[in-house]
């Protein structure tokens, strides 16, 4: 598979194709924020390396290897990692326990590793990323590390994205809001994503990074008309961000 680097002046939004797992990429002018990284990494650090460029904010939504365990990729590749952002209740008893070692290399490699909760706000060149998820009083120690990963609501030129991570649809109510783009929750697993949900954040289209065909057709008869890209069928998706509220999406494969 051959990713194209985008002019770095360009502000972008990738969604890799990785299987039922999640890694992202915001391209926002000369910041480039990775958000999960997959399980085994080497797409995005693929990707990354071809670019020779290094990561300003990487964000971990949480610590399961299909969100975290390609670090060890970024590692291996030697690319820079400024800042790791972590949920502040990232280290619950139901994490994938290989994650941990990663993060402690990112350490000693030179990463700044910060903590994050709702509320706080991540400053970008052409818009912000607002922590929605998880809300300090409202998870504990005994939490899937599902439920108390990052939400993030992204306003990007214009464009407002709500990336959900694997969020379950019991703690929905606190992380719903409008947006223009949805990133469908938990790989669009049934448990995840409700019709009330998708009627509630009413985007114009829906991503859903996934491999399994039984969740792609739940978020299509959950979509109706709403456009849905799912990296399965479409690969990676690729959003442009042109300004003023305006964005286009280009596929690898179609839908």
């Amino acid at each position: 598979m051959l990713l194209v680097p985008l002019p770095q002046t360009e502000t972008t939004y990738l969604q890799f194709s990785v299987g039922n797992a999640d890694a992202a990429l915001l391209q926002d002018r000369h910041v480039t924020v990775v958000i999960d990284t997959g399980e085994d990494g080497q797409t995005i650090a693929s990707y990354l390396h071809r670019r020779r460029q290094k990561v300003e904010l990487l964000i971990i939504t949480h610590l399961h290897s299909d969100h975290g365990g390609g670090i060890r990729a970024l590692l291996d590749e030697g690319i820079p990692v400024e800042v790791c952002y972590l949920p502040f209740a990232a280290q619950t008893p139901l994490i994938d326990e290989e994650v941990l070692p990663l993060i402690d290399e990112l350490q000693q490699s030179g990463t700044e590793i910060r903590y994050l909760s709702r509320g706080d706000v991540i400053p970008l060149p052409s818009g912000q990323l607002t922590v929605l998820w998880p809300l300090r009083d409202r998870v504990s120690s005994l939490h899937d590390a599902n439920d108390v990963g990052l939400v993030l609501q992204a306003e990007i030129a214009g464009v407002t994205m709500l990336l959900t991570g694997d969020l379950s649809a019991s703690y929905a109510p606190y992380v719903t809001r409008p947006a223009d783009i949805l990133k469908a929750p938990h790989h669009g697993s049934k448990a995840a994503n409700t019709a009330d949900f998708i009627a509630a954040v009413s985007p114009q289209l829906i991503l859903q990074s996934n491999r399994l065909e039984s969740r792609t057709l739940h978020m299509q008869q959950l979509a109706g008309d709403i456009p849905l890209y799912p990296t399965d069928s479409c690969g990676t998706v690729t959003i442009r961000f042109l300004g003023d509220g305006v964005f286009e999406v280009e596929t690898m494969k179609g839908p």
